[in-house]
């Protein structure tokens, strides 16, 4: 008879069929009873606390990295693109420790731009506002005798 590894441990294994259980090795106390609760139940309620307690921080760091990295692509691409959220967050615009790295999104900005000129800022003179000359001054008395 040989002796094989299974989930409940090793046991001896008949070669014709499954492996068999050794008679002391069934997972229930001597006295035949199971314990349906493991561990006292304030014990319990202090885990599931504590675990929630470490959710809660963790959510917070993860909103306090997303809100970081977009005020990081708010900053880097401020003039070159209209809308800051055009770019979104790329891996690829971090360092080598995931950290913003304003250069790379720089170029990363002016990449899209390339690809879709319609996201970049307008420069220059658009034809709209005030196009008088320094000089020029407003007058009432001036309207009102023409």
């Amino acid at each position: 008879m040989a002796t094989e590894q299974t989930d409940q441990g090793v046991g001896p294994r008949d070669e014709s069929g499954p492996p068999v259980e050794d008679a002391g090795d069934s997972g229930t106390p001597p006295g035949g009873e199971q314990d349906p609760e493991t561990f006292p139940r304030e014990y319990v309620e202090e885990l599931r606390a504590e675990a929630a307690e470490h959710r809660t921080k963790a959510k917070r760091a993860e909103d306090a990295e997303t809100r970081l990295r977009e005020l990081a692509i708010a900053q880097a691409v401020q003039g070159i693109l209209t809308d800051p959220t055009d770019l979104g967050w790329s891996e690829e615009y971090g360092d080598a420790e995931g950290w913003p790295d304003p250069e790379k999104i720089k170029a990363a900005a002016e990449g899209l731009i390339d690809r879709k000129p319609h996201l970049a800022r307008p420069t220059g003179d658009i034809g709209q506002g005030r196009h008088s000359e320094p000089g020029d001054t407003v007058s009432l008395v001036g309207l009102l005798g023409s």
